[in-house]
């Protein structure tokens, strides 16, 4: 009897875990919701266009207008596939790095880091810092440089989108194909 009300027990307790990761969000928009939050806002350009980087893209018109962690946002970017949000891109100073990590690292645990090194014209190398949180169904991952030296990204994207870019690339490319 011990050994069944424990497992009830366990089960009812990991599967409030699992119910609690629920997907990531920015200031209330989760990834998976719909455009309709984003559609006639000033704050925000939608372009429309079905292709390998989505349906709909929108994008932040003015710098600055976006925090994350206390940190300027540059631009921040939402991309819809089939009327679902599934990436959410953000360009930030990378002097604001380390702020946004320890602050994703407190909600979400321990990232995994990878370095390389970038080499400016000059010769000159700067270690970049990756940081990726891989989750179930989504994963975050910052880039220390992404463009280039002045710029960080980050991006929250569900793990499907990189499959519907995938087999949407391969459409795209027969169909170019067929025009030879």
């Amino acid at each position: 009897m011990k050994k069944v009300i424990c497992f009830l027990f366990l089960s009812v307790f990991s599967y409030q875990i699992i119910a609690d990761e629920g997907m990531l969000e920015f200031k209330g928009t989760s990834l998976l919701s719909g455009s309709e939050k984003f559609e006639g806002q000033e704050k925000y350009f939608c372009q429309y266009r079905k292709g390998p980087m989505g349906d709909t893209l929108c994008t932040t018109r003015y710098s600055g207008s976006e925090s994350i962690a206390g940190e300027d946002v540059r631009t921040v970017s939402y991309t819809f596939y089939d009327d679902k949000l599934h990436t959410i891109f953000f360009l930030v100073s990378p002097k604001s790095v380390d702020t946004i990590v320890a602050a994703l690292t407190q909600k979400y645990g321990k990232p995994k880091l990878e370095t390389n090194f970038l080499t400016n014209h000059m010769g000159v190398q700067f270690k970049n810092e990756i940081y990726n949180w891989e989750r179930e169904k989504d994963k975050i991952t910052i880039k220390k440089y992404a463009a280039d030296l002045n710029t960080a990204s980050i991006t929250f994207r569900t793990n499907e989108s990189l499959k519907i870019y995938t087999e949407r690339s391969s459409e795209t490319m027969k169909s170019k194909a067929g025009d030879l």
